[in-house]
């Protein structure tokens, strides 16, 4: 009876599963770098963006530089347009000669819209038809613009799908919108922030239609001249009425450096509605830094060290840390992703890397490369281009997409001229 009841304990054991208290770590799965092919290999494309329509994750907008490195001056702001995915793209120059600052949009209704900036003043440009195809007519919203970006209430509040553009012009925090998806656009504000010198940055719209302007401060006038701050001031301005009057300013951080910082917003329904991040890049603490809001602006966390390098190379060269990309998916994870020179003992190469929130911002998963072959912008054939933008832009593309990865975009010198690349990054729970 014993032997009996033995061997059917050993079955048991056999068969039933093993329980630990071992629990799997959330693990960051990066798929095969994919190049754009454009057509122009001897060319440099740099400073992309990418938007993916909210209704098809298979129509994909860039917008990026296109720099001949043989000319100091010729270099154009282009459109290229995907419907299947990546697999294939279209191709579209716009004639706005030294254009730089391109921004791009695919809106709700799967229209498209392209801000150029050349010789200060600021374009804009409409496709019916997602990209396939461009109004040759631009819309002129004047000169003296820089850093503009777009954004569309994807609400249901009170201005639903309205089309916002942000920029700085001559010193004053400008909001143009549009309700047909770019066809027109109407001023709504142009205001004076400080006395400082000020660039604005990535704006945002909260669940219930409100619309957020960010900015920085970094130089003062002087008497004769103007100097830089001692640290950049970060900002945030709210709209509830469309873009037409602004709250006071809600201060962020002074911990961030020159750069291209990001504000993002979590559009979910869960623990983190309406939660704000924000992230930059430090060069004179060779950091890269992470914040968040719980009460829409009016409080910020302390700054939390994502990044932090100490030179190896004994002239002390600047860490290289850049165009670093924020974005939030539908399950409310973020993905942050940016470029640096970490892994380079002599910090002339980089790669791209990303890393991933689960909480909400209290912790991150370490970070994983996401380009699979160094990039050495400042060797081969990129020329000037190479030391004008070393990180390939001030920015880079990062979306989230339907089915909760992660699209990334940068521009990469693997083959000696700064050729676009693309990869999917998914969060294996």
């Amino acid at each position: 009876m014993q032997s009996i009841l033995l061997f059917i304990s050993i079955i048991i054991y056999l068969i039933l599963p093993i329980h630990s208290n071992q629990v799997n770590e959330p693990e960051i799965l990066v798929g095969k770098n994919q190049l754009i092919d454009l057509g122009y290999p001897n060319h440099a494309f740099v400073e992309c963006h990418l938007s993916i329509n909210p209704n098809d994750p298979n129509h994909w907008l860039v917008g990026v530089i296109m720099v001949d490195p043989s000319k100091e001056n010729d270099y154009w702001d282009v459109a290229v347009t995907s419907f299947d995915g990546g697999k294939s793209w279209k191709f579209y120059r716009f004639g706005v000669p030294e254009a730089a600052d391109p921004w791009c949009i695919i809106t709700e209704s799967g229209e498209a819209a392209f801000s150029v900036l050349g010789y200060s003043n600021l374009y804009t440009y409409h496709s019916r038809d997602g990209g396939n195809t461009w109004n040759s007519d631009s819309i002129d919203l004047g000169e003296g613009h820089d850093h503009q970006v777009f954004v569309q209430d994807r609400t249901e509040g009170p201005f639903k799908n309205r089309l916002y553009i942000t920029s700085i012009k001559r010193s004053n925090i400008y909001v143009a919108y549009s309700d047909d998806n770019g066809k027109t656009f109407t001023v709504g504000s142009a205001f004076k922030a400080n006395s400082l010198n000020t660039n604005t940055l990535t704006p945002v719209i909260l669940s219930d239609g409100t619309l957020l302007v960010s900015y920085v401060s970094f130089q003062r006038q002087g008497i004769e001249e103007r100097h830089w701050l001692r640290s950049e001031q970060a900002w945030i301005v709210q709209s509830s009425d469309g873009g037409k009057t602004f709250s006071h300013p809600y201060f962020v951080t002074e911990v961030c450096g020159k750069g291209f910082d990001q504000l993002a917003v979590d559009h979910t329904n869960g623990p983190f509605k309406d939660r704000l991040y924000w992230l930059c890049a430090s060069q004179k603490d060779k950091a890269i830094y992470f914040h968040y809001s719980p009460d829409k602006a009016k409080s910020w966390s302390e700054s939390k060290l994502l990044r932090e390098y100490v030179s190896s190379v004994p002239s002390g060269r600047p860490l290289f840390n850049s165009a670093a990309e924020i974005a939030i998916n539908d399950e409310g994870v973020i993905g942050v992703l940016w470029q640096d020179r970490i892994d380079d003992a002599q910090e002339q190469c980089q790669y791209a890397y990303f890393t991933a929130s689960l909480d909400g911002g209290t912790t991150f998963l370490p970070p994983v490369k996401v380009s699979d072959a160094p990039s050495c912008p400042e060797r081969g054939k990129n020329g000037w281009a190479g030391t004008r933008w070393k990180a390939g832009g001030d920015y880079q593309g990062l979306v989230a997409k339907p089915d909760g990865s992660f699209q990334a975009l940068w521009a990469d010198s693997r083959s000696g001229v700064f050729q676009l690349y693309t990869a999917d990054v998914k969060i294996i729970k």
